[in-house]
C-alpha cells in the first residue's frame, strides 16, 4: 500500500475530487468566517490594550514584540478573508473550491507557527503552552488538512518549539522538562485529531457518494426496464400495456370528456412483406410509426399489434380527428415508400370515432366503432378516413 493511499484514502476520480473539495471548502467556511471575525476584533483589543498601557510609548521590548505579534495576526486574518471572498465571488472559475480551501489550510499554518512564535517568546517569564495548545486543536478540529500536509505542519511547529524554547527559558531544559513532553503529547494528539477529521469526512463523503451513484444506476435500470415495459421494441411507440394505464390515468372516471379514437393500419402490409421480406417490412412499420409521431401533438400513439396503429385524443371533437386521420394519411404517402405494387406508395387507412366516455366498456365501444369504420375505409377504397 503506497504512502499516498495510507493519508488520504481509497483514490476518486477527478469530478469527485473536486465534490468533496467543495464539501470541505463550505465546512471550514462555516467556522473560518466567525472565527476569523473573533481573531480581527481580538487582536483589536490587544492592541488597544497595549497602547493604553504603555500609554502610547511602546517603551519595552517586551511591549514592542507584542505589539508586532498582534499586527501580523490582524493583517493575516483580513487578507485571508478578503481573499477568499474575491476568489469565491468569481464567476465560472474553476477550482474555487480548492483555491479557498488552500487559503483555510495556509492560514491555519500561519496561525499554528504564530501561536509557536508567541509561546517560544513567552517562556520568558511562563513554561505554559495555553496559546499553542489553544491554536493547535483548534486547527487540528476546525481546517481540514491532507493529513500529509497537516503533519509535516504540526511537526515543524513542535521543532520550532523544542528549538527556540530553550533560549528563552530561565534556567536549564531540566527545569523545564514537562513543558517539552506536553508540547510533545500536544503536536501527536492534534495530528492524529487532524488526520482522523479529514479521513472520517472522506470516508463518509465516498460512502455517500457510492449510496449516490448506486441509486443513480437503480434508477436508470428502473427507467430502462419501465421504457421496455410500455414501450414497442421495433417502432419505439407506446404498446397495449401502456394504453390500460394512460386510459386509467387520464379518460376513466367522474370526469367524462369527448375523446377521439383512430385506427391506423397499413394498406396490402401482407402482400408487402411478401414482396420484400420481413426485414424491409419492419423498416417499413419503423418509417411509418416515426412519420405518424411527427403528426401528433395531442395525445399519444399506440402501435395496436402488427401494422395496426391506435391513436387517443383526449377531448377531441369530431372535425378536429378528421383533420388528424387526414393528415396521418397525407404524411404517410409523402414517405414515398414502394408498395408491393412498385407503381404504387405506401400508404394507411384510418377508422375514426368520437365519443364521451368514463369508463372502461365506454371506451371498448367507441374502439369498436373506429374499428368498423376503418373496416369500411379498407372497402371503400383505402387511403382514406371514415
Amino acid at each position: 500500500m503506497s504512502i499516498t493511499r495510507i493519508f488520504r484514502g481509497t483514490a476518486m476520480d477527478l469530478e469527485q475530487e473536486q465534490k468533496f473539495e467543495q464539501v470541505l471548502e463550505q465546512r471550514c467556511w462555516r467556522y473560518f468566517l466567525p472565527i476569523g471575525i473573533s481573531i480581527i476584533l481580538f487582536e483589536i483589543y490587544n492592541i488597544i490594550y497595549a497602547l493604553h498601557y504603555t500609554d502610547f510609548r511602546l517603551d519595552t521590548r517586551a511591549s514592542r514584540v507584542y505589539m508586532v505579534f498582534y499586527l501580523i495576526l490582524l493583517t493575516v486574518t483580513v487578507a485571508a478573508i478578503v481573499l477568499r471572498n474575491a476568489i469565491s465571488g468569481r464567476r465560472g472559475k474553476e477550482g474555487k473550491s480548492r483555491l479557498c480551501l488552500r487559503i483555510y489550510q495556509v492560514y491555519g499554518l500561519i496561525l499554528l507557527f504564530w501561536a509557536a512564535c508567541v509561546t517560544v517568546y513567552d517562556q520568558r517569564v511562563s513554561d505554559n503552552l495555553n496559546v499553542y495548545m489553544s491554536a493547535a486543536l483548534a486547527i487540528a478540529v476546525l481546517v481540514y488538512m491532507e493529513p500529509l500536509f497537516s503533519v509535516c505542519g504540526f511537526l515543524l511547529a513542535e521543532a520550532l518549539l523544542l528549538t527556540a524554547m530553550p533560549y528563552f527559558q530561565p534556567g536549564g531544559m531540566l527545569e523545564h522538562y514537562g513543558t517539552y513532553i506536553n508540547s510533545v503529547i500536544l503536536a501527536v494528539i492534534a495530528s492524529a485529531i487532524s488526520i482522523y477529521r479529514y479521513s472520517t469526512v472522506r470516508s463518509d463523503f465516498q460512502k455517500q457518494e457510492l449510496i449516490a451513484r448506486q441509486n443513480r444506476e437503480i434508477l436508470r435500470k428502473s427507467e430502462e426496464l419501465n421504457y421496455v415495459a410500455n414501450h414497442d421494441a421495433l417502432t419505439g411507440l407506446w404498446n397495449r400495456r401502456f394504453l390500460e394505464i394512460c386510459l386509467s390515468d387520464q379518460c376513466y372516471g367522474e370526469k367524462r370528456q369527448e375523446t377521439a379514437v383512430l385506427m391506423i393500419d397499413i394498406d396490402y402490409f401482407k402482400q408487402y412483406n411478401d414482396t420484400y421480406g420481413h426485414l424491409q417490412g419492419d423498416e417499413c412499420l419503423r418509417r411509418v410509426a416515426s412519420a405518424l409521431n411527427l403528426v401528433v401533438s395531442k395525445g399519444r400513439l399506440f402501435r395496436y399489434g402488427g401494422e395496426e396503429f391506435l391513436c387517443v385524443v383526449p377531448e377531441f371533437g369530431e372535425k378536429q380527428a378528421r383533420k388528424l386521420g387526414e393528415e396521418f394519411c397525407r404524411s404517410i404517402e409523402r414517405l414515398g415508400i414502394p408498395a408491393a405494387d412498385p407503381e404504387k406508395n405506401v400508404t394507411v387507412s384510418v377508422g375514426m370515432a368520437v365519443g364521451t366516455i368514463g369508463e372502461r366498456e365506454e371506451f371498448e365501444a367507441l374502439l369498436e366503432k373506429a374499428d368498423e369504420a376503418l373496416y369500411q375505409a379498407k372497402n371503400s377504397g383505402r387511403n382514406r378516413v371514415v
